[in-house]
């Protein structure tokens, strides 16, 4: 008797990563016809979903809302590994921060955990493109708050995301998501997706080594 594991895994151009209540959320809401759930508490996101994202009519890149990451996610807190199994998937990785001082948090320590956790389950995961999306634009203290992200990245500290692409955008108000838009293009190409299937359908049908 053989017992298979069969473990589905999202496939998307783009993940959303983030802390829980970062407003990942309300990013793939206001860029896409997706409606995921949005609510001020943490783990709203039980889930990914999916939204496509449209650009001149004819260019489409897939982009998931994964769920929050907490400090231990590499070790299966909070929903843990669940939440990096799919992000292991994306082409390009989207780090969305809360810079605003509403929620009392370190942007930039917020930052790092997210970093430190998908190092520590798959560093070469690091090696993708990368976005630092400073959200929540709209609310007090979040110029302060971009600013000492932005400070960081430019620190031998910030390692893999000094050469990262940076995001000052507001969900809600819509500042700066125009530009986030072509951010996210420029960093999962629709083009690549073909070259990308036809290197996995390559692999699957590899012959075995004598």
């Amino acid at each position: 008797l053989v017992h298979l594991w069969l473990e589905m895994k999202t496939i998307a151009d783009v993940g959303f990563l983030g802390m829980p209540n970062a407003g990942k959320s309300s990013l793939l809401r206001c860029i896409s016809r997706a409606k995921p759930k949005a609510a001020p508490y943490a783990f709203t996101t039980l889930a990914p979903s999916i939204g496509v994202m449209e650009r001149n009519g004819y260019e489409r890149i897939r982009v998931a809302d994964l769920p929050g990451i907490i400090q231990g996610a590499s070790s299966d807190r909070g929903l843990g590994l669940a939440f990096l199994r799919h992000a292991e998937r994306s082409r390009a990785l989207a780090i969305v921060v809360d810079v605003s001082s509403v929620s009392k948090r370190d942007p930039v320590r917020d930052l790092q955990v997210v970093v430190e956790e998908v190092q520590l389950f798959r560093q070469h995961m690091l090696q993708r493109a990368k976005i630092v999306v400073l959200n929540k634009m709209d609310l007090p203290g979040a110029a302060e708050g971009a600013s000492a992200v932005e400070r960081y990245l430019r620190t031998p500290e910030a390692g893999a995301l000094r050469h990262a692409a940076v995001s000052r955008v507001s969900a809600e108000t819509l500042e700066g998501v125009d530009d986030f838009i072509d951010t996210l293009f420029s960093a999962a190409p629709p083009e690549d997706l073909f070259a990308s299937q036809n290197e996995d359908s390559k692999e699957s049908i590899r012959p075995p080594s004598a």
